[in-house]
């Protein structure tokens, strides 16, 4: 058995579903707990530059990709000031001593962490507008070629290859 990788199967692109992101991040940081926070959209008149989350049940499917987790319980809802965001980017932020996780759109595709929990919660994994599957290329070096959302992943590429 060699490298196994995560790829998208449907238009949309590639995500993970807030339980799955709520495993990984758990695994990325141990001993750290996980608690999902959604962003609250406000109409266009009352829009500053502040976000307001509210914690959601990472076991519900949310219709939105807007998902934070954080390593510290903030409550039923918190503010991020526009001056704290201009402060923090990445996938990692930093909010009162606590990581944010702003998803996994940087992680490797063969990262052991990811392909486990896919293969663990099956289409649970799934993200907003993803269909995720899991694929053993042996030992080949490997590309995902996207196309509007929908993955296929190359092998046997030689020396031009991206993993």
């Amino acid at each position: 058995m060699g490298r196994k990788v995560v790829y998208n199967t449907c238009y949309g692109g590639f995500g993970l579903s807030p339980i799955a992101e709520k495993k990984l991040f758990e695994r990325k940081n141990p001993g750290k707990i996980a608690y999902v926070y959604k962003e609250l959209f406000p109409d266009c008149e009352e829009r500053s530059g502040d976000e307001r989350y509210v914690k959601v049940d990472p076991e519900i499917p949310e219709e939105d990709a807007s998902l934070y987790i954080l390593s510290h319980d903030f409550g039923d809802s918190f503010i991020i000031s526009e001056e704290e965001k201009k402060n923090n980017s990445g996938n990692y932020k930093i909010f009162n001593d606590s990581f944010i996780w702003i998803g996994c759109s940087n992680i490797e595709r063969h990262d052991p962490d990811l392909v486990a929990i896919v293969e663990e919660l099956g289409e649970k994994a799934d993200g907003y507008s993803s269909r995720l599957k899991v694929i053993d290329i042996g030992d080949e070096k490997y590309h995902i070629n996207n196309y509007d959302g929908v993955e296929s992943v190359i092998t046997n590429l030689g020396d031009n290859y991206w993993h």
